[in-house]
């Protein structure tokens, strides 16, 4: 039997770790995981930490107020840092800005973050998002007359 148990197989235990793993660690892990699913898991950990910004700006009084909001706040850290907000803030943009790769995502991408659209058409077919292209499975499209 394999060092990883008696319990799960080899298989499994690579479905796990591709599945759950952060981003940089399936970077350590290359040989097991293809250069999609860690763009996948990067673009996913972005997304989660655009969401979490969200909670910085309660008086945003609409989906595009708010990502233009953040995106601002972003712009300001990532040129010259921005002193008058709070240190968790600050962490909170930073983590944005370390997963988008230093540079601040559009407002486009972080409406679709925020309606929880994700990356769509920038991830794999594996990694459960639906393309935003195209209607998914068994969905009405609305533009489509009867």
């Amino acid at each position: 039997m394999s060092e990883i148990g008696p319990e799960i197989g080899e298989a499994t235990a690579r479905a796990l770790l591709r599945d759950y793993l952060p981003a940089a660690a399936l970077e350590r892990l290359a040989p097991l995981v293809t250069p999609a699913r860690i763009r996948a898991r990067r673009l996913e950990e972005r997304d989660a930490a655009i969401r979490e910004l969200a909670a910085y700006y309660p008086l945003a009084s609409s989906g595009r107020a708010l990502a233009a909001a953040m995106r601002v706040d972003l712009q300001r850290l990532a040129s010259r840092g921005a002193r008058s907000l709070s240190a968790a803030h600050r962490a909170a943009l930073g983590r944005v800005l370390e997963l988008a790769g230093g540079r601040s995502p559009s407002e486009t991408v972080l409406r679709d973050a925020l309606a929880g659209l994700g990356s769509g058409r920038n991830s794999p077919p594996d990694s459960g998002h639906a393309s935003r292209d195209t209607p998914s499975q068994g969905a009405a499209d609305p533009l489509r007359h009867a």
